[in-house]
C-alpha cells in the first residue's frame, strides 16, 4: 500500500512539474514576442525622427504608421504622425491623430 502511494505521488508530482514547465515555455515564447515587437516599434520610432529630420516626410511618415501598428498606445508616434499630416495640409487627419496622442499620453501618464 506504501508503495502505491508513493508511486501515485511520484506520478502525481512529475507530471504537475511538466505542465509547469510547459506554461514556462508558453510565457518565455510571449516574452520573446514582446520583446522582438517592442524592439521594432523603437526601431521604427527612431528611423522615422532620423527620416524627418532628413527631410524625407514619406518615410518618416510610412515609418510612424509601421510604428503605431506595432504600438497603437505610442502618444509620440501619434503626435509625429499629426505634425507630418499638418505640414501636408491634411488637417482631419492632424487633428485625428492628435486627439489620439493625446488620449494616449493621458492613459499612459497615468501608468506610470
Amino acid at each position: 500500500m506504501k508503495n502505491f502511494f508513493f508511486l501515485v505521488s511520484f506520478l502525481l508530482i512529475l507530471f504537475s512539474s511538466c505542465s509547469l514547465l510547459k506554461n514556462k515555455k508558453k510565457s518565455n515564447d510571449e516574452t520573446i514576442q514582446n520583446e522582438k515587437k517592442q524592439i521594432a516599434f523603437k526601431y521604427n520610432f527612431v528611423e522615422a525622427s532620423k527620416q524627418k529630420m532628413l527631410g524625407n516626410i514619406s518615410i518618416a511618415k510610412d515609418l510612424y504608421e509601421k510604428s503605431i501598428k506595432l504600438n497603437p498606445l505610442s502618444a509620440s508616434s501619434n503626435y509625429e504622425l499629426s505634425r507630418i499630416y499638418f505640414i501636408e495640409e491634411k488637417l482631419d487627419e492632424a487633428i485625428f491623430f492628435s486627439k489620439k496622442a493625446l488620449e494616449y499620453n493621458k492613459i499612459t501618464s497615468r501608468t506610470f
